[in-house]
C-alpha cells in the first residue's frame, strides 16, 4: 500500500509541477508551523483547498461517478482536521520534502476515507 501511495504522490508532483509557483511545498507547511501569521494563512488556505475537494467528491457522488474518497456525513472537516490527516499522513509515508502539501492532503483524505 505504501507502494502506491507513494507512487500516487509523485505522479501527482509530476503533473503539478508546471503550477509550482502557485503551490505549498510540505517544507513551506512545515515552516509555516513556526510562523503565527503564516500559519493563520496556511489555515485558511488549506482550508479551501480541502472544502474544494469535497465539494468535488459531493458532486462526483451525486452524478453517479466514482469519487476519489467518501467522507462520512456525521464527520465535519474543518483547518484543524486538515491539519491532523497532513501530519498523520506524512508521518506514515515517505513524502518528499517539495511535494505539494494540498497533494498531500488529498491523499489523506483518500486514505482516510476510501469509498466502498
Amino acid at each position: 500500500m505504501k507502494a502506491i501511495i507513494t507512487a500516487l504522490v509523485f505522479a501527482v508532483s509530476l503533473l503539478t509541477a508546471s503550477a509550482a509557483m502557485s503551490t505549498m511545498s510540505i517544507t513551506e507547511y512545515n515552516e509555516n508551523k513556526e510562523n503565527k501569521q503564516k500559519w493563520s494563512v496556511t489555515g485558511i488556505y488549506l482550508n479551501g483547498v480541502g472544502v474544494g475537494a469535497t465539494l468535488a467528491a459531493a458532486v462526483l457522488l451525486q452524478k453517479r461517478m466514482p469519487s476519489l474518497f467518501c467522507q462520512p456525513e456525521e464527520i465535519v472537516l474543518n483547518r484543524k482536521s486538515y491539519t491532523k490527516l497532513i501530519d498523520a499522513f506524512i508521518a506514515k509515508n515517505d513524502i518528499p520534502e517539495e511535494t505539494p502539501v494540498e497533494t498531500v492532503l488529498i491523499m489523506a483524505l483518500i486514505t482516510a476515507f476510501p469509498c466502498k
